[in-house]
């Protein structure tokens, strides 16, 4: 979340080394190889990681939808996020990016309304901004689907 992805990805290669078998490393290793443009390698690792625990954390939605949305996937990354039993402001700003580009946009506005009800929640600008991902254009493509849910950084 430092935006030092080679640093982590140095780090994750170890800790998976170190301890192959647990969910949670399988998990973040999936969410930083979507963050480093890879979300057909991040998906596989993230259902690697449900497979091994199957009451996983529900964070391990979010990481799947994060995935599944970088690959254009935009409803199953929506319905990864229906299982989600208590959405978080990430769950809730992503769900609203994929249901924006399923052209959902009512749906979509109404999750965007949500996320600005969301006590305690970030502004949209530290949410996005939150979001290590080396390519521009993945982060661009998260930020012009909140527009379309109507949201503005």
């Amino acid at each position: 979340m430092w935006k030092q992805l080679e640093r982590a990805e140095y780090h994750q290669d170890r800790a998976l080394a170190l301890n192959p078998n647990d969910d949670r490393i399988v998990c973040q290793m999936g969410d930083l190889v979507t963050y480093l443009g890879r979300p057909e390698d991040g998906e596989r690792l993230v259902r690697e990681a449900m497979r091994r625990n199957p009451y996983h954390l529900p964070s391990y939605w979010l990481s799947l939808a994060r995935a599944l949305f970088d690959q254009g996937r935009f409803e199953a990354a929506a319905g990864a996020l229906r299982r989600v039993p208590t959405p978080t402001a990430q769950d809730l700003l992503y769900n609203a990016v994929a249901l924006a580009r399923l052209g959902r946009t009512e749906q979509a506005r109404a999750v965007a309304r949500q996320l600005h009800e969301f006590k305690g929640a970030p502004s949209l600008a530290d949410l996005t901004t939150a979001l290590p991902y080396r390519r521009t254009e993945d982060l661009e493509d998260v930020t012009a689907a909140l527009r379309l849910a109507g949201l503005e950084l």
